[in-house]
């Protein structure tokens, strides 16, 4: 197993990185600072993994390399499903999602809510895995179903391949990339980039859009990105305690409760429409949950329609106008600490 030798940053490698943008090498290493501790945490884990996943798991398990779905769009639109309340807790939507998905509207979901979306008669056309751990397995109950493609981290447990290879028709692998992860770069380093893949964004929901643009869609409906907790007691038991901090957020006149994970993550949605500028971007998340800069907000109800064609003019006609545009989330101070 390859041991860590130089955590060092090389200030070429920062400047050259297109990942990194408009970002200048002090910005960089501050947000590395940031990095370095959950680069120590998970290091062994990741290394551990990611070992096996390339010695042995990716002839074993018959891992594909992500690179094979870039570019692989069928139709413009998608719905990217995270596991948020706007469809684990509303029955509406839950409807109308299996209404879409049954006319042909495909489906990319967040690990996290394969089950509930099984239960509902929906399978997902793919399923996005980023955490190592391995307790991530039992988000996969499959019930005699197959699934038809999972793209799953390299920094995954193997136990997480050896559960879901024999009811996945196709597992892509890929590794997250985060230029500001001194441990991402080592294990860039040790095995190669043909399997570099998707940002990492602190939460799966973000590695999920990341995909669905890599593929090409063109109007990308997010559902279940809430971001929020109705009450501080109700947190994500993967989550680490230092990552609990929760804070009171100001969302137009609503305060409500959210994570650092969480808070990140809003960060790094609210730069996709700036990027990716011939990409559209829908929240048809909860109306109380986080606004994202950039994105257009519209009740999930909108896309009520029973022909394809009138859910891609509902989409454009929303995405030029009909929409309600993203407001500034304004952090206050704590409230709750885990």
């Amino acid at each position: 197993m390859a041991e860590i030798k130089d955590w060092t940053l090389h200030k070429t490698r920062v400047e050259h990185n297109d990942v990194l943008g408009d970002f200048g090498f002090d910005d960089a290493k501050k947000i590395i600072e940031k990095n370095a501790w959950n680069d120590k945490q998970w290091w062994n884990e990741w290394l551990r993994n990611a070992d096996y996943n390339f010695t042995e798991g990716i002839a074993k398990y018959e891992i594909k390399s992500i690179k094979e779905l870039f570019n692989k769009a069928k139709g413009e639109n998608v719905i990217v499903v995270g596991a948020g309340r706007s469809i684990t807790h509303d029955k509406y939507n839950q409807a109308k999602l299996r209404m879409l998905h049954k006319i042909g509207v495909p489906i990319i979901a967040v690990d996290r809510v394969f089950n509930l979306l099984q239960s509902l008669d929906i399978m997902p056309d793919i399923v996005v895995n980023v955490d190592a751990q391995a307790i991530v397995t039992k988000f996969f109950d499959f019930n005699g179903q197959r699934l038809p493609s999972a793209v799953i981290s390299l920094l995954a447990s193997p136990e997480l391949f050896e559960h879901i290879k024999d009811n996945t028709d196709n597992i892509y692998g890929y590794l997250p990339q985060n230029p500001f992860s001194l441990a991402m770069q080592f294990i860039y380093n040790e095995y190669g980039k043909e399997y570099a893949g998707l940002k990492a964004g602190s939460v799966v929901f973000y590695s999920a859009v990341d995909l669905a643009i890599m593929m090409g869609f063109k109007y990308i409906c997010g559902l279940g990105n809430d971001m929020i907790y109705l009450n501080p007691d109700d947190v994500n038991e993967t989550r680490q305690t230092a990552q609990l901090q929760i804070y009171h957020i100001s969302n137009s006149e609503l305060y409500v409760f959210t994570n650092q994970s969480f808070i990140s993550a809003l960060n790094h949605l609210k730069l996709l429409p700036v990027i990716y500028k011939d990409v559209r971007f829908i929240n048809c998340s909860h109306a109380e949950g986080l606004f994202i800069d950039g994105w257009i907000h519209c009740s999930f109800k909108d896309l009520d329609f029973e022909e394809e064609k009138i859910f891609n003019d509902t989409i454009k006609n929303l995405c030029s106008g009909g929409g309600k545009d993203g407001g500034n989330s304004e952090f206050k101070s704590v409230e709750y600490a885990l």
